[in-house]
């Protein structure tokens, strides 16, 4: 069964389960048998760059992957609040103010930390099983409940727009943050509006924007197997590794703790039986380790 990664570089205009589909079909017409597939995390219609797509065993990851920190590229237009948060909604309310760089620098600091952040209105978040942005199409009242994310870096950039009250910046925060909320939240703070003109992912995790493929490169490659991050390579530069020993091998494949004198440090690690890959593993504080994950 074909298992592993493809770090998708999503174009705008298409939400990622659109984007998800399209890589699947393309896969079943070059003959690759997938038993499943899924994304690493939702990126907004509006947005473009890495989308993480796990093909088989590589889907079991999932809850690994969702603590890894995200990048991002976005612009920030000031003086103006649509009901997306966004340049594609409706326009709701204009300000005259002009935002200057100096303003930004000094609120800067407050958001480079863990705040309860309130998601969009037109988000994926469900509500009693519906879609908030599907809710929000059709003008019903709801609210969202915040959600406590963090963000590690707010670097304004020195990037310089014809048009004024637009700044670039770079972000890396946890999963989960609103890209489009911290501009929203950056305009309150300024006692103004804000949206975002652009965003683009450029790093989910260990996957970067530089190492991404769009669909049509994929689509058009005589060899998609090359695009592939295999799983026995991911694994390898996400977590520390620890081969069994022959005595022990009964006991850790039949799913029992089986104890070590000598471990890796990291309380999960990738487990090998030879050289192939079993899954991965957790010790206890008696130095006995069990399989969490299983990839074979």
């Amino acid at each position: 069964m074909l298992s592993g990664f493809i770090v998708l570089n999503k174009r705008r205009g298409i939400s990622s389960q659109k984007a998800l589909s399209e890589v699947k079909y393309h896969l079943k017409r070059k003959g690759l048998c997938v038993e499943k597939i899924g994304h690493m995390g939702t990126l907004d219609p509006d947005a473009d760059g890495v989308l993480v797509i796990a093909l088989g065993r590589a889907t079991r990851l999932f809850d690994y992957h969702l603590t890894e920190k995200k990048s991002y590229y976005s612009e920030f237009l000031f003086g103006i609040k649509t009901d997306t948060l966004d340049a594609t909604g409706k326009i709701l309310e204009l300000s005259n103010k002009i935002v200057t760089r100096n303003e930004i620098i000094q609120v800067l600091p407050s958001f480079t930390r863990s705040y309860n952040q309130i998601p969009p209105d037109f988000s994926a978040k469900s509500i009693n099983g519906v879609k908030a942005y599907k809710l929000a199409r059709d003008s019903v009242k709801f609210e969202l409940n915040s959600k406590t994310i963090t963000v590690y870096s707010f670097d304004l950039l020195d990037k310089v727009f014809d048009t004024k009250n637009i700044y670039a910046f770079e972000i890396v925060c946890s999963p989960g943050t609103y890209v489009r909320s911290l501009a929203r939240d950056m305009g309150e703070a300024l006692n103004t509006f804000a949206i975002t003109r652009c965003i683009t992912r450029l790093a989910s995790g260990r996957f970067k924007l530089v190492d991404s493929i769009t669909i049509d490169e994929f689509v058009n490659s005589p060899d998609p197997l090359e695009h592939i991050i295999t799983l026995d390579k991911y694994v390898q530069s996400a977590f520390e590794t620890f081969k069994i020993t022959q005595d022990s091998e009964k006991k850790i494949l039949n799913g029992s703790p089986a104890r070590f004198s000598v471990l890796p440090d990291s309380n999960c690690f990738a487990l090998y039986n030879n050289q192939q890959l079993i899954g991965l593993a957790m010790k206890d504080l008696n130095n006995y380790v069990k399989i969490t994950t299983w990839l074979i």
